[in-house]
């Protein structure tokens, strides 16, 4: 299982826009590719609108690929979401343990 774990800082006055977008465009797009297993997205609890963090499990690397295309190691952001992030940030994990 791979763990795809997206983080954004987002721009000031932004993250209602923001979340309404995300839930109308990139959830769509994400939940609509085979081999996803689960999604979380949030943020800290504290902070003031500014830090969001999506996780992905996917059941293989050829499923993250799939989802991603060839640059896969990169980012993948939908059009128009750009406009609200700042800075972004993308690690993968090959996950030993998931309960």
């Amino acid at each position: 299982m791979i763990s795809r774990v997206f983080k954004a800082k987002i721009a000031d006055g932004r993250y209602s826009d923001f979340q309404v977008n995300f839930r109308k465009i990139a959830l769509p797009l994400i939940k609509s590719h085979d081999g996803l297993l689960s999604l979380s997205a949030g943020r800290l609890p504290d902070d003031a609108d500014h830090d969001f963090m999506l996780v992905t499990n996917w059941e293989s690397l050829e499923h993250v690929k799939a989802f991603a295309g060839d640059d896969w190691q990169e980012p993948l952001i939908p059009s128009g979401m750009d406009t609200f992030m700042e800075e972004v940030w993308l690690d993968h994990y090959d996950l030993f343990e998931h309960a």
